[in-house]
Parts: structure tokens; sequence; C-alpha cells
């Protein structure tokens, strides 16, 4: 998410303002935000067992197939995200909030009641459901601030 950020951000011809670097760093989060979405879809979708052992939970296609169409709906609003911008990019960072944190809480459970300790359940990506929504979020506040009090940095 940063490296694409910084990368686009030093090939930029033209405008360098505040305002235009929050929105690459912006765009650059919700995308990757749809990319994890859409590598969720598919393991979800088409390789449901795998990915239900990964988390170190029973498969169950039924749940696993709700799930998906959550993760590409994420998938969809971070791609769209790179044409679509403002207010687009407020309800991206809410559904991304709402999905991630709800996902993050969910392995908390699971690890507290079930001591569920899979990788999956428990490891880096469970940091990134913390974490990302919060870098949307701080990214969203901060182009709205420059967007209303524009300024050189």
């Amino acid at each position: 998410m940063f490296i694409g950020g910084f990368i686009h951000i030093v090939c930029l011809k033209k405008d360098r303002s505040a305002q235009n670097k929050l929105k690459m760093f912006l765009i650059w989060a919700l995308t990757s935000a749809g990319a994890i979405g859409l590598e969720k879809f598919y393991a979800n979708v088409f390789y449901p067992e795998l990915y239900a052992k990964f988390l170190g939970w029973n498969p169950n296609v039924a749940w696993q197939f709700e799930v998906s169409i959550i993760n590409f709906i994420i998938a969809t609003l971070g791609i769209l995200s790179i044409w679509l911008h403002d207010l687009f990019w407020v309800a991206s960072v809410i559904t991304l909030t709402i999905r991630d944190w709800g996902i993050a809480i969910g392995h908390y459970l699971e690890l507290i009641l079930h001591y569920d300790v899979a990788s999956g359940n428990v490891g880096l990506a469970v940091y990134i459901e913390i974490f990302h929504p919060i870098i949307a979020i701080a990214l969203l506040i901060a182009y709205y601030n420059v967007k209303k009090f524009p300024r050189k940095v």
C-alpha cells in the first residue's frame, strides 16, 4: 500500500500538492483493500476447505459463499476507488472498516472462546484487518482537511 503510493507520487510529473499526495495514498489504500477482498473471495469460493482449515474453522460452503460476496463487494469498491472519488471513498472506507473490524472481532472471539491459534486466525492478516481501516480513515480525514484548507507540504 505505502510502496505503491510512494512510487506513484515519485512518478507524478505535475501536481505534487499535499491534497494530491494524500489522494494517491488513499487510492492505494483502497485498491489494496480491494485486492485483499478479491483474494479472500477467490479463496472462499474456489478453495473453501483449504481456506477454512487455514482459519482453523470448520468448512461450510454456505457461510463461506456468503462471506465471499462481502469480500467481492470490498474488491469492487476498492477497484472502483481508482476512478470514483470523494463521497465514494467515504462509503468505501466505512464498508472496509465495518468488514475488517467485524472480522477482527470474530477472530479475537475464536481465540478467546475456542483457543483457535491457527495462523489465519491470529496471524498477520488479523493485524492488517485492524490497522488497514485505521490508515484509510486517517488518510480520508487528512485528505478532506487539506482539501478544505489547502496548503503546501
